[in-house]
């Protein structure tokens, strides 16, 4: 918090100069600098490239804008320097200061790191580094070195030695505690990971990557609100950012507000039409909407780009079944299968195709594989009960009802159908037993609540 008041002195301070003499370059730069350690990426570019416009030979504006433009690059995606880094533009900034002998040794080291990895040789980067921090020792600077450094490494323990020299150098460098708390997300380590974003925003309260990445944290424990809240900043920070509208929606989509999920997905999509996630959560949205043509679009587009997407298949084959095309289902079902065996899910779900197609061994051989999957599925369990039932084997459906209701007691669609197969047992006591617990425990519009009204009826007249 201290850092950050003394970060508003700064600008205060930098502006006045700036308004006192408005033809120094050295006063834009010392704005632009200030900026840039609250956050504002976007005026601090601007007052550099007005630094740079007062005396185009300014090395240290030239450096400090492509420093600039580094950070927006990065913050872009919260991963690591992305497609847009490595752009001619920065490239071309940084050519432009050349080895200028007012840069110090750090940002000298520093701007040619950063001009090759501009150009797409990470590799020749990383080297230029080693050998620049092996020449300088501690100076002052050497910290941002450090940082690239940690995202040029491969192994995450040395990125992550990396960074805790550039945060012994320099405590508050907030990329570098961003930096930091990527990868302790990316092992698991939650707590660590949402303290060093929180420090982060302390420091720099405008990184909307920070906000995006701390709202992850929360998304994993499942705390929505949070990470709404912190979704929510980081939108409004940057609303031209694809990914954070994507990752809004998701969080909306688990709060169970679909329409407000499909129009940040719709957002996202807009922006950046290659987001395929986004995609393939707009397509579930479009077909749960009854939205079928344009649910199969989504889906078309993801599959042209991606074939190998399993997922994708698994979830075109929903849409050709609410389409009432079931061999379009059935070859999307084989394709996903074919390409992740390992798909419990859609075992299941062809399983119940089949299941409504007739085809019940070939319905008990997809359920048993989805069941052998994930034991703990109980609509499957489910499903393989009905199968059961239809084919005469009522002790085998009560069983499998059984464990579908230990793990979803109050699954009433199950306790619904094991009070019918109870009564078909010659259990009727139990059987009503069932059925009225089913009613108590569903909601007034449950769509089975008129069939299991008469089944109740039936089950009641016959124990007289």
């Amino acid at each position: 918090d201290r850092f950050g008041r003394l970060a508003d002195d700064a600008i205060a301070g930098a502006r006045r100069a700036a308004d006192a003499l408005p033809d120094s370059p050295e006063a834009r730069r010392l704005l632009g600098r200030a900026a840039s350690l609250r956050g504002d990426h976007r005026d601090a570019e601007s007052a550099f490239r007005a630094a740079i416009r007062l005396d185009p030979a300014d090395a240290r504006s030239r450096l400090d804008l492509a420093r600039t433009r580094l950070v927006e690059a990065f913050l872009g995606r919260s991963e690591a320097v992305n497609a847009s880094y490595a752009d001619a533009g920065v490239a071309a900034l940084l050519e432009l200061i050349g080895d200028r002998a007012d840069l110090s040794p750090a940002d000298r080291a520093l701007a040619d790191a950063m001009r090759l990895q501009a150009l797409d040789r990470p590799a020749d980067a990383l080297r230029a580094v080693e050998s620049s921090l092996a020449e300088l020792g501690p100076e002052p600077g050497v910290e941002d070195l450090l940082w690239l450094r940690s995202l040029l490494l491969e192994p995450v323990e040395e990125r992550l030695a990396s960074l805790a020299r550039a945060l012994a150098l320099a405590p508050n460098h907030a990329l570098a505690l961003h930096s930091r708390g990527v990868l302790r997300f990316g092992r698991g380590d939650l707590d660590r990971a949402i303290a060093d974003y929180t420090l982060a925003l302390r420091i720099h309260p405008r990184l909307p990557a920070a906000l995006n990445n701390r709202g992850a944290c929360w998304f994993a424990r499942r705390d929505f609100d949070r990470a709404l809240a912190d979704l929510d900043a980081a939108v409004a920070l940057d609303p031209g950012a694809a990914v954070r509208h994507a990752n809004r929606g998701t969080i909306l989509l688990e709060r169970g507000d679909a329409a407000a999920a499909l129009r940040d997905f719709d957002a996202a999509l807009e922006r950046d039409p290659g987001l395929d996630g986004a995609r393939l959560q707009r397509g579930k949205l479009r077909l749960l909407g009854g939205q079928l043509d344009a649910a199969l679009e989504d889906y078309d587009a993801l599959l042209a780009r991606q074939p190998g997407w399993a997922a994708a298949w698994s979830d075109r084959a929903a849409v050709w079944i609410a389409k009432g095309d079931s061999a379009r289902a059935l070859d999307d079902f084989a394709n996903a299968l074919r390409l992740d065996p390992q798909m419990a899910g859609t075992y299941f779900n062809r399983g119940t195709l089949h299941h409504t197609l007739g085809d019940h061994d070939l319905a008990l051989i997809d359920l048993d594989t989805a069941i052998r999957l994930d034991p703990g599925n109980a609509p499957a369990r489910r499903q393989r009960a009905n199968t059961r039932f239809v084919k005469g084997d009522l002790e085998g459906a009560l069983a499998d009802l059984d464990e579908a209701l230990r793990i979803q007691p109050t699954f009433v669609e199950a306790l619904h159908e094991r009070g019918c197969v109870r009564y078909h047992l010659g259990r009727t006591a139990a059987g009503i037993a069932d059925v009225e617990r089913a009613l108590d425990l569903a909601r007034p519009d449950w769509v089975q609540r008129p069939q299991a009204l008469d089944d109740l009826e039936r089950m009641r007249r016959s124990d007289r």
